[in-house]
């Protein structure tokens, strides 16, 4: 739930703070290139409003030598083809809202959670806020503001920093 929209904002926060930074899609359906005017004759790399994106999991290696940090987008966990490629990256975070059918799919996450994964809860009412905080005790959690689309940045610098934070202490 709001996995796109988080890895887009999550680029966002690195531009704006100076690092240079790409998006790869890892899932086999690109949905980022939708937004290009032709998206059949989108190439591997390509640009969006200033932002480069990867179609594709094959450009990790030279996307690597290009830029600072690379934004991995999964796409829904029950989908990635490998998960040991996912569970070795350096920040993993997984994103979920708190409905009784976007929880219920939270269950294998925590089956493969060796304390290392963060996690990224959207659309969250202030009111549930706490209780989602008392179930997730233990775990390292942040609530996303609402981005209403995923090229406007939200400006959530602080939410961002706690998350890169938040993987220092492990």
């Amino acid at each position: 739930m709001g996995t796109t929209t988080q890895a887009v904002q999550m680029l966002l926060f690195l531009v704006a703070n100076g690092y240079t930074a790409a998006l790869i899609e890892m899932s086999d359906q690109s949905v980022l290139s939708e937004y290009l005017t032709n998206p059949e004759l989108c190439p591997e790399h390509y640009k969006v409003r200033g932002l480069d994106f990867y179609r594709t999991r094959s450009s990790l290696l030279a996307a690597k030598r290009q830029y600072q940090y690379i934004v991995l987008d999964y796409g829904v966990f029950e989908c990635i083809p490998d998960i040991t490629s996912f569970m070795e990256k350096d920040f993993k975070v997984i994103c979920s809202g708190v409905k009784p059918q976007e929880s219920a799919r939270l269950a294998p996450v925590f089956e493969a959670d060796d304390d290392s994964l963060m996690y990224c809860f959207s659309f969250v009412p202030p009111a549930d806020a706490a209780e989602v905080r008392e179930l997730m005790k233990g775990r390292k959690i942040y609530f996303a503001p609402p981005a209403p689309d995923y090229w406007s940045y939200t400006g959530e610098d602080e939410t961002y920093q706690t998350l890169l934070d938040l993987n220092k202490k492990n």
